[in-house]
């Protein structure tokens, strides 16, 4: 009797940690969807990124981002492979350069060992399980994420992976989406991130 009671028990935990989970939002990461970033420097400098997906074709990523920083526009458009989205290992770094200008709009072809505003499916994947993994050269590991630092969007908490750095100076809440880990949110020592609205 005391065995039939125990599994119970464990079938009802289990069953309320599915509940919990399924409870949480995904935003769906599609042609047409709309997404704004806001980025803030340590000099208290405010950056708004307005995005928008403009394909997923085959497992690629590409989308446009229009950057306001104070009263200036810049529009990048970025593509991203397939090959970069299943196994890239690291970001696009802050001096890449565009392919070409046109029309006010700076075309970033990246390569296929790279990735931005996401991480590879690949890492996703392997934080997951192993709960280390490197990306760029930093190896992060996975944590839980701490219950003050829930990450929401329109007042519904996000299916997130939380990820930390080795050295504890560099975090971020990424999107538990195996087709497209978006990040939501990133800090580190220099800038904080947060994606504070998607469509």
């Amino acid at each position: 009797m005391k065995i039939r009671y125990f599994f119970l028990a464990i079938l009802i935990s289990v069953s309320s940690l599915l509940s919990l989970h399924a409870q949480k939002y995904i935003p769906e990461i599609k042609t047409g969807t709309l997404f704004q970033y806001q980025f803030k420097g340590t000099d208290g400098g405010i950056l708004v990124v307005n995005g928008a997906i403009t394909s997923t074709d085959k497992g690629s990523l590409a989308f446009v981002d229009t950057l306001k920083f104070n009263n200036k526009f810049q529009v990048y458009k970025t593509v991203i492979s397939k090959t970069a989205m299943e196994r890239g290992n690291r970001m696009k770094p802050p001096t890449e350069q565009p392919v070409s200008v046109q029309h006010g709009t700076a075309l970033f072809v990246l390569s296929d060992d790279k990735t931005d505003h996401c991480f590879s499916r690949q890492f996703l994947r392997n934080i997951k399980e192993k709960k280390s993994a490197s990306y760029g050269g930093i190896t992060y590991e996975a944590k839980d994420v701490p219950p003050a630092e829930a990450f929401k969007l329109n007042g519904k908490e996000v299916d997130a992976v939380y990820i930390v750095s080795s050295n504890g100076q560099k975090k971020f809440w990424v999107l538990d989406n195996p087709i497209c880990p978006l990040i939501l949110k990133s800090s580190s020592e220099n800038i904080d991130a947060v994606l504070t609205g998607i469509q």
